[in-house]
């Protein structure tokens, strides 16, 4: 569906005078619509689920497209704007707003490079960085069930707070809990030299 098609059929404020030429939505398409709600920044915000940070406060709404869980204004730009981006591009709230799916507006796409420059220059960065927390067998646990469940590693790493090559690594079974017990490493004494021994032998003595 083109950028006309979708202004003049979904906007959740308007109604359109004539829909007859337009191609009919999916039935996940517009259950997905009946999720959103606008506010007065014309901000179109999701009312389903939602990740939700340390604090407990909703933050990206999350949608299961039929498939797998998906990142709700991520699932609204690539079903009604295009789907053709990079793979490593990412969906960019211009409104700062992670639960705006209002994707006629206020989604664009950027380069993680690019996003970073934008939260920054907004102050969403500039906050003191939080302490390394310990992985618990717990936390691996979940994110690999939920990995297994079809929820993207993307959408894991900002539900928990983690970084994607952490929640990759976790799924990959190289990262296990800091309190597994650590086969010791092999301490190979290597022969002293003479030099060395009589250096040895003189501290030693002194």
């Amino acid at each position: 569906m083109n950028h006309e098609t979708a202004s003049a059929t979904i906007a959740p404020t308007s109604t359109p005078n004539n829909t007859e030429n337009f191609p009919p939505l999916p039935r996940i398409a517009e259950r997905f619509l009946t999720k959103l709600e606008e506010d007065s920044n014309g901000c179109w915000n999701y009312t389903g689920a939602c990740l939700k940070d340390k604090n407990g406060d909703a933050k990206y709404g999350i949608f299961w497209n039929g498939k797998t869980s998906q990142l709700a204004h991520r699932y609204a730009f690539l079903t009604f704007i295009s789907d053709e981006i990079g793979d490593t591009d990412v969906i960019h709230h211009k409104c700062n707003n992670p639960k705006c799916c209002n994707f006629l507006s206020h989604l664009a796409v950027a380069s993680h490079k690019q996003n970073s420059a934008a939260a920054r220059q907004d102050g969403l960065l500039n906050v003191p960085r939080k302490p390394y927390r310990k992985a618990t067998q717990t936390e691996i646990d979940e994110i690999r069930k939920k990995h297994a469940q079809g929820t993207s590693k993307y959408a894991l790493a900002i539900a928990y707070g983690r970084s994607q090559p952490y929640i990759a690594a976790v799924v990959s079974g190289k990262l296990h809990p800091i309190d597994r017990p650590i086969k010791p490493k092999r301490i190979i004494q290597r022969r002293p030299t003479p030099a060395s021994a009589a250096v040895a032998m003189q501290e030693v003595a002194a």
